[in-house]
């Protein structure tokens, strides 16, 4: 057997010619699945018919197969996956060649996914921003691939800032859990883990990341600058290098029609300057850009003050961070 290295269908040419009875699709499997398909053909042909060799996608082996087809006859190919399979999708290859080219190659493929024993569906994080006093949802479907059933007892989380709602689709095997921020408490991004303890003595406890934000009427986006490492130094040598440390800012005023806003900045460094949103009245954006005939070396640690014509909310503090290396 001959190892196709990088065989992938889309780019193959002759991929299109592909029957569709020549194509095993195993949907999605688990880590322990066995995966073995047999691939078969006729010998329409009034000659013997010997296979010289066959040519596979790794983890593709073959196990069994015809060697000798009679005339009216049918071919067997039989192949599996080799293990341990590897999480993703799988696109392989087979391509049966015959001896003196009595005959045109035979082409098949074995798609699929091979996915975790558990799997999290669309993804294993959630990530939830809402304005106060605006519950917001999110779903989260958890599969059950393994042989064993596995019953989630329940859903542990922050009670004070989540709601948390499991519901079983198949007893054992699949899940949704719905978490709703409620829109209350702390406003500053917050980052918990949803705990789903379970009957599966291989899985006791599942984990959800959940990362959450409330904003108030008037907040900003982003919330804050960090500028990381400026080398003044570098940019002395390249000036042109300056422009790539402006960033931007909009400040938003939710269901506002008149929103105005002053701006003021305790680092000599930074140029502020407003951009015109004229199609909008509940924002502002803010220019932020660096002159760097004033950067010093040390720390950066100061911030952006937006004044704001809000009763409630009549400031917002960015803050702004960073560090300088050298002189300019």
């Amino acid at each position: 057997m001959k190892t196709l290295v990088g065989f992938i269908c889309l780019t193959w040419p002759l991929c299109a010619q592909v029957r569709e009875s020549s194509v095993y699709r195993f949907g999605k499997l688990g880590l322990d699945a066995e995966i073995r398909h047999t691939f078969t053909f006729r010998n329409d042909g009034e000659a013997l018919l010997e296979i010289r060799e066959v040519q596979l996608t790794p983890p593709l082996v073959v196990t069994q197969m015809t060697n000798r087809i009679e005339p009216g006859g049918e071919g067997r190919v039989t192949v599996e996956m080799q293990k341990p399979l590897r999480h993703g999708e799988v696109n392989g290859g087979v391509i049966v060649l015959f001896k003196n080219d009595a005959r045109k190659p035979e082409r098949f493929s074995v798609e699929g996914e091979i996915v975790p024993p558990i799997e999290f569906l669309p993804h294993k994080v959630i990530f939830l921003s809402t304005q106060r006093g605006h519950p917001k949802s999110a779903d989260v479907e958890i599969v059950n691939h393994e042989a064993e059933p596995l019953e989630i007892l329940h859903a542990e989380c922050d009670v004070g800032r989540f709601q948390c709602q499991l519901i079983p689709l198949e007893a054992g095997r699949r899940y949704r859990l719905t978490v709703t921020l409620k829109g209350e408490g702390p406003g500053a991004q917050q980052t918990d883990t949803i705990i789903l303890p379970t009957s599966n003595q291989a899985h006791r406890f599942l984990e959800i990341k959940t990362f959450s934000k409330i904003r108030d009427r008037v907040y900003a986006f982003p919330d804050g600058i960090d500028f990381d490492t400026i080398d003044a130094d570098y940019l002395k040598a390249h000036p042109q290098m300056v422009g790539f440390l402006t960033q931007g800012i909009t400040v938003f005023q939710a269901g506002g029609s008149d929103f105005r806003t002053n701006i003021e900045t305790d680092l000599p460094f930074l140029r502020l300057s407003m951009q015109n949103l004229a199609d909008y009245k509940d924002r502002i954006g803010i220019n932020v850009a660096v002159d760097p005939t004033k950067l010093k070396s040390g720390a950066i640690n100061g911030s952006i003050t937006v004044f704001t014509n809000d009763p409630e909310f009549p400031k917002v503090v960015i803050p702004v961070s960073g560090s300088v290396q050298g002189n300019w």
